[in-house]
């Protein structure tokens, strides 16, 4: 192959491997609370979990954001809950179990409500997702989380 043909050849494999990288960090960067609400206000919440779950990745960041504990991801886990089963219901559990440090009274309005089930929320696959070490420092942490919340009127969730 000649040097121009190599010259040629780099170029078009930069030009395409710089495309995808941006492109991936395009579509996380552009997923919003308010846009996933949207589309399970317009299409319903099976036809989001199926669509996010086929696209895994997808999904994992929406389970990520939920996991930080915002109030807008705490919405979308609660309009995407009607829509789950299976796999898609054990890593939504988990998801807010992982919520219940950073938002510790919001989780457990959700768990008063009867949002979620505390049975689920509660025996998530931590033990088997994670390794025993994380798994036991995951649960001290949201322990200690909840022993400090005060607000009687969500005391009763964690008691």
């Amino acid at each position: 192959m000649g040097s121009k043909h190599f010259a040629v050849v780099l170029a078009l494999l930069t030009a395409v491997t710089m495309a995808i990288p941006a492109r991936t960090a395009e579509r996380t960067a552009t997923l919003q609370a308010s846009a996933v609400l949207g589309d399970i206000k317009s299409r319903g919440a099976r036809a989001v979990v199926d669509s996010l779950w086929a696209d895994g990745g997808q999904w994992d960041k929406v389970m990520t954001n939920i996991a930080g504990g915002t109030a807008e991801w705490l919405d979308v886990a609660t309009a995407l809950h009607p829509g789950t089963d299976a796999g898609a219901s054990e890593t939504l559990d988990e998801a807010i179990f992982l919520a219940l440090k950073p938002a510790p009274v919001a989780v457990l309005r959700l768990l008063k409500d009867g949002v979620f089930d505390t049975k689920f929320v509660c025996s998530s696959n931590i033990g088997t997702d994670y390794s025993p070490k994380e798994s036991r420092r995951f649960v001290r942490d949201r322990i200690q989380v909840l022993a400090a919340v005060t607000e009687l009127e969500v005391a009763a969730a964690r008691d």
